[in-house]
């Protein structure tokens, strides 16, 4: 099965360099690109790539913004920071909101090829000398991926444990069923739930809703 990948930068010419570039790997799918952050959500929602690659400054969202919110949205995406800001703080930031991985825009391809495939294995990568900016943050990147639920991910469960359908949740929320199907996939996996039996018993012993 190939892994769908969205591209997100404000230049045509970089992103006209990934698509050659990754449209060339095996097994890999670019199903699509754009330089605006609300229009790259939208796509995020209807595409459900796997990996969403992406510049630290996008046309009109900030990139922890944009970070934030496609993970709130479509949590099962991963975000590939590819930029040409090299400021540690800034990287570090865009990671903790919920980026998987950075590459320099001046590094080559083999590390932006690398950081895929670890991100794919489950695995945070940082290129090069900035590596360092990993120490202290995988452990809390795994933790987040035990446990610890969105804000959406949370709105869904309460919607869940009442008894809502999908489209009655996706119609609340405003999204599209298949974006609550992927919340409820992440709820199930992050609480190690099985059933809809679970959802409410795991809501009502941990007083989210009152029955």
């Amino acid at each position: 099965m190939n892994t769908s990948v969205l591209i997100v930068d404000g230049h045509e010419i970089v992103r006209l360099g990934l698509r050659s570039l990754l449209g060339k790997q095996k097994g890999l799918r670019i199903v699509g690109e754009t330089g605006s952050g609300k229009h790259a959500l939208l796509l995020a929602e209807k595409l459900q790539p796997d990996i969403v690659i992406m510049d630290r400054t996008i046309s009109d969202m900030d990139g922890m913004s944009f970070i934030r919110e496609l993970r709130d949205r479509v949590p099962e995406a991963r975000p590939i920071l590819f930029s040409a800001c090299t400021d540690h703080s800034e990287i570090r930031d865009a990671l903790g909101a919920g980026g998987w991985a950075f590459v320099p825009k001046g590094n080559s391809a083999a590390d932006l090829l690398e950081a895929i495939s670890t991100v794919l294995a489950g695995r945070p990568y940082v290129a090069g000398e900035w590596r360092q900016m990993l120490i202290g943050w995988d452990g809390s990147r795994r933790a987040q991926g035990r446990g610890a639920l969105t804000a959406r991910e949370k709105e869904v469960l309460v919607l869940w444990a009442k008894g809502r359908s999908l489209k009655e949740t996706a119609a609340t929320l405003h999204v599209c069923t298949d974006t609550v199907k992927t919340h409820r996939r992440a709820i199930r996996r992050k609480l190690r739930l099985s059933s809809t039996v679970d959802v409410v018993r795991y809501a009502i012993r941990n007083k989210i809703v009152c029955m």
